[in-house]
């Protein structure tokens, strides 16, 4: 695991963090935001801890029908961002061995 503190302006901060978590080379553990005083007002001070991720690792995006039933897809190399609340998009690569 890795121990990462990064500062600087908060948007620049939260838009860094965002396309640390949608990269699939890493896992965001956890984070904290530190209450450190800074030189400018808008400055933030932001500490995580990562883990390397191997290459090509597969997940499980699972999806909930309306009607209760699953749907599993195993992706390779997702990426994944919610583009407003409640709303998440998917990427990543998928092939089938039996075409």
């Amino acid at each position: 695991m890795i121990k990462m503190q990064v500062e600087g302006r908060a948007d620049q901060v939260q838009s860094f963090l965002c396309q640390l978590e949608q990269g699939s080379q890493v896992k965001l553990v956890h984070k904290e935001w530190e209450d450190k005083e800074m030189s400018q007002p808008d400055e933030v001070c932001f500490k995580c801890y990562v883990q390397k991720q191997p290459d090509q690792q597969m997940r499980i995006v699972q999806l909930v029908t309306a009607g209760g039933g699953e749907i599993r897809i195993p992706l390779f190399d997702v990426i994944h961002a919610e583009i407003e609340e409640g709303v998440k998009v998917f990427a990543g690569r998928n092939f089938d061995m039996f075409p």
